[in-house]
C-alpha cells in the first residue's frame, strides 16, 4: 500500500506565481525540495491598491488570490476574515489536511480564520523583516498574533534572530516544544573540501550583492563609507558590486560612489544569473552586506557554501544560526560604523586561513543545518507529524 503523503495547503505572500510583482523564491525553493513526500497546494496572496477581488486557478496546485487592502494596512485583521470566508467557499471541497501560513502577521490571519472554518490544523513561518515590522506599528493587533502562535500546532521561526524580540513583543514563550528553525532553501551546493579559493597571501576584493533599490537596508551606503576609511588609512580595498537596479537607483550608486572619490576601487558588475555568480564568489575575500533586519538573507549561505565568509549585521540574517566563535561569520553594527571597517580590514588579512577553516567546518558537516537534504527532512517529518496528529484525534 502506498504511503499516504500530508496535502499541505500554503498561504503565501510574494510567492512567484507567475504574475511578475515582487516576489521570492524562499518558499518556493522548500516546496520544490520536499514535493516527492508532500502534496503542495499553494495560496498565492497579493494585495493590491484597486477596488478588486479575484480568485485564478493559475494552475492545478496554484491559486492566485487578488484582493484590496486599505493603505497603511488599515482593517488588514478585517479584511482577512472576510477574504477567508471567501477562499473557504473555493476551497471546502478540496482534501487538505492542514495549513501553512509563511509570514506570521500578514498571512497568518488568513491562515487562522481558514483554520477556524475548515478545521485544517495551522503551522506558521515567522520571518523577522515583515513579522517583526508589523508587530512593532500594530500593537492593537498583537492580541490576535499572539492568539495565533498560540493555536497553531507548529511555528517555524526562519529569523533565528527574530525569536527573543518577538517573544517579548507578544508576550509568548521564548522556547517552546512546538517551535523549530527552518532557514530558507539555497539551490547551490557547498564547496568541496579540496578546492582551491585562491592563494596563501593573494590579494581578493570584498563583494556586495543585493537589490540596489534597498542600497540603504542592505547596507551599501554602509560599506562605500567604510571603504572610504579603509582607503584614508592606507589599506585600500577593492569592491564588486552585484544586483539590479533602474536607471535612477544606478545613477545614485554612481554618485555615492563619485562623492566618495571611490571610482578605482569600487566595480558595478550587473545583475547576474546565480551559476555564474557561484562560480565567481570563490574568488572573493569575503561577502560584505550588513543588511538590518534581513528576513534570512539567502545570499549569506550561499557565500559561505561557495566558500568565503561573510560580514552581516548582528540581530538581522543568520545571525543566531551558528556559534559566535565560527570567525568565518562577523556581526556587526549598524549603529557603530568602526565595527565594520575593523571587521573588513582583519578579513584583508585573514580572509585565506579564514576560508580554510571555512572548508574544514563544510567537510565535518558544521553547516548542514543549511542544506536542502537536511531542511527538507526536518520539514517533513514535522507536517507528517501535525497530520497524523490531527488524524487520530
Amino acid at each position: 500500500m502506498a504511503e499516504k503523503h500530508p496535502v499541505v495547503l500554503h498561504i503565501a505572500t510574494d510567492f512567484p506565481d507567475g504574475s511578475g510583482g515582487n516576489s521570492t523564491r524562499a518558499v518556493a525553493n522548500l516546496l520544490s525540495a520536499t514535493d516527492d513526500e508532500i502534496e503542495h497546494q499553494v495560496v498565492s496572496v497579493q494585495r493590491i491598491k484597486k477596488p478588486v477581488w479575484k480568485l485564478e486557478q493559475v494552475s492545478p496546485d496554484l491559486l492566485r488570490i487578488q484582493f484590496f487592502s486599505p493603505p497603511y494596512g488599515l482593517f488588514s485583521n478585517l479584511v482577512m476574515f472576510f477574504v477567508s470566508l471567501w477562499l473557504f467557499a473555493r476551497l471546502r471541497h478540496r482534501k487538505i489536511d492542514l495549513i501553512h501560513a509563511h509570514k506570521l502577521t500578514t498571512d497568518g490571519p488568513l491562515g487562522y480564520f481558514l483554520s477556524l472554518w475548515s478545521g485544517w490544523p495551522l503551522t506558521i513561518s515567522v520571518r523577522g523583516d515583515t513579522d517583526s515590522r508589523f508587530i512593532r506599528y500594530k500593537p492593537f493587533s498583537r492580541w490576535l498574533f499572539r492568539h495565533i502562535v498560540k493555536c497553531a500546532r507548529h511555528i517555524f521561526w526562519v529569523s533565528a534572530w527574530a525569536r527573543a524580540p518577538i517573544s517579548t513583543k507578544l508576550h509568548i514563550p521564548a522556547e517552546s516544544e512546538k517551535y523549530s528553525l527552518l532557514p530558507n532553501i539555497v539551490t547551490i551546493q557547498p564547496l568541496p573540501a579540496t578546492t582551491v579559493t585562491g592563494q596563501q597571501g593573494a590579494e581578493a576584493p570584498f563583494v556586495f550583492i543585493g537589490k540596489l533599490s534597498q542600497a540603504d537596508k542592505k547596507g551599501l551606503w554602509m560599506v562605500l563609507d567604510a571603504m572610504a576609511v579603509l582607503r584614508d588609512k592606507g589599506t585600500p580595498a577593492e569592491l564588486d558590486i552585484y544586483g539590479g537596479g533602474s536607471t535612477d537607483v544606478l545613477a545614485t550608486v554612481n554618485q555615492r560612489i563619485e562623492s566618495l572619490k571611490l571610482d578605482s576601487l569600487v566595480n558595478y558588475r550587473g545583475k547576474v544569473p546565480l551559476d555564474e555568480l557561484s562560480r565567481t564568489l570563490p574568488s572573493y575575500a569575503a561577502l560584505v552586506m550588513p543588511s538590518s533586519n534581513e528576513t534570512f538573507g539567502m545570499v549569506y549561505v550561499e557565500a559561505l557554501f561557495s566558500g568565503i565568509p561573510v560580514i552581516g549585521c548582528s540581530q538581522s540574517g543568520i545571525d543566531e544560526y551558528l556559534p559566535g566563535d565560527k570567525q568565518y561569520v562577523v556581526q556587526v553594527s549598524r549603529d557603530d560604523p568602526r565595527q565594520l571597517v575593523e571587521a573588513m580590514q582583519s578579513m584583508q588579512r585573514e580572509h585565506q586561513r579564514l576560508k580554510e577553516e571555512l572548508r574544514t567546518d563544510i567537510s565535518r558537516g558544521s553547516l548542514d543545518m543549511f542544506t536542502s537534504e537536511t531542511i527538507s527532512r526536518h520539514y517533513v517529518q514535522i507536517m507528517q507529524s501535525v497530520s497524523c496528529l490531527t488524524a487520530t484525534q
